[in-house]
């Protein structure tokens, strides 16, 4: 397999070089009896022989496939790790959130059972005095009316809390990873100094360079597989975002389900069970016994 690549290769890049200058690839050029370590360099004319460009192609590819490879394996190992880290700290706000959620449906019925003097403010409502002399039927409009949707409001803001705190975890595990990458791989020994050379040989290397051609392969050959990489990596960060973050994320849809289906049948039960206790009255009980609480401790 890799003889077939890098033989594709090379025959690839030789036809294309073959079009700067046909007498580069002089066939006379030959190395003589034997076969030394490199072919003679430049024929009569100056030029880069065929037989010279071809064994360092070989070379060249055989570097790049290296080099290739390092990159895949490490990609690979990472993919892994982020995957894993994405997983296990998903299943750990899963865990936690389940808590959060018993103490929350506790406490929200709790204080729709008994609510305090601060209802009001919370809610943003008025109610008091005025429901006072309400009949038992207007408390059940309002509560149709109003109260079921001052439930609702309230589950979504307690599921929009958790939520950013998900999306805020996932975030910062991303960019730790992504941190990670820039500074175990893209600062790897060596990799500024061959950045830093390419790039200036892009804006002054010259094409009156017998050498040119070879240069110019070799940094096709990194710029590709360097643009490559980063393709790869913000591609790869930005696909584990999509399925880890956001409310339409798939990680989440199973609890997301769960916890609307949940709450649509504990808001009917809690209404039936609000109206067979006629609990507007231990609101109005309440409420009376807390102010004249509050106006006997002022008092002493």
């Amino acid at each position: 397999m890799k003889a077939t690549f890098l033989f594709s290769s090379i025959s690839c890049a030789l036809f294309i070089l073959s079009s700067v200058n046909a007498q580069c690839y002089r066939s006379s050029n030959t190395c003589g009896k034997g076969t030394p370590p490199l072919c003679k360099r430049r024929d009569e004319n100056g030029h880069i022989t065929h037989q010279y460009l071809q064994q360092k192609l070989i070379d060249v590819y055989e570097k790049e496939h290296k080099k290739k490879k390092e990159w895949e394996n490490w990609f690979d190992k990472q993919k892994k790790i982020i995957t894993e880290d994405l997983e296990y700290k998903k299943n750990q706000w899963l865990q936690e959130s389940e808590h959060s959620w018993e103490e929350y449906i506790v406490k929200l019925e709790e204080k729709w059972m008994h609510p305090g003097l601060g209802f009001e403010t919370e809610y943003k409502c008025k109610l008091y005095p005025q429901c006072g002399k309400w009949p038992g039927k207007k408390w059940l409009l309002w509560f149709k009316k109003k109260g079921l949707d001052y439930l609702k409001k309230d589950y979504q803001k307690w599921l929009k809390s958790r939520l950013t705190d998900y999306n805020k975890l996932m975030k910062k595990t991303l960019l730790q990873h992504n941190t990670k990458y820039q500074e175990e791989w893209c600062t790897l020994p060596g990799k500024a100094e061959v950045a830093d050379y390419w790039n200036k040989w892009y804006m002054w290397g010259l094409q009156s360079d017998v050498n040119y051609p070879l240069i110019s392969r070799k940094y096709c050959l990194w710029l590709g597989r360097t643009t490559g990489e980063k393709n790869e990596w913000t591609k790869f960060i930005q696909g584990s975002g999509k399925t880890y973050m956001g409310e339409k994320c798939p990680s989440l849809q199973d609890f997301l389900s769960e916890k609307n289906d949940f709450f649509r049948h504990w808001l009917v039960d809690f209404f039936k069970k609000w109206v067979e206790c006629r609990q507007w009255k231990v609101w109005l009980q309440e409420r009376k016994d807390l102010i004249n609480a509050r106006k006997d401790k002022k008092a002493n």
